[in-house]
């Protein structure tokens, strides 16, 4: 497992189908995470805001691969699949 770093603010972007920016945000989160729950965190706040702002998730975008493959892992929030 990484070490956990000091995380500062979780930065949010969501786009149309066609990938134009519709609108951005950052949020303040501070404390001491490790990566995965880094990313973890910032796709959570993002589809909050989305959600939040009324628009249609359709895709959920991000760098981490173990992050996508504990969402779409079929035992929850497990990556001993």
């Amino acid at each position: 497992m990484d070490r956990p770093t000091k995380l500062d603010y979780i930065d949010i972007f969501t786009k149309d189908a066609c990938g134009q920016l519709l609108c951005a945000n950052a949020m303040r989160m501070e404390g001491y995470f490790s990566s995965l729950t880094t990313e973890w965190l910032a796709i959570d706040e993002g589809l909050i805001f989305t959600i939040d702002c009324r628009f249609q998730v359709q895709l959920v975008e991000s760098d981490s691969k173990d992050t996508v493959a504990m969402i779409c892992s079929t035992s929850g929030l497990s990556l001993s699949e």
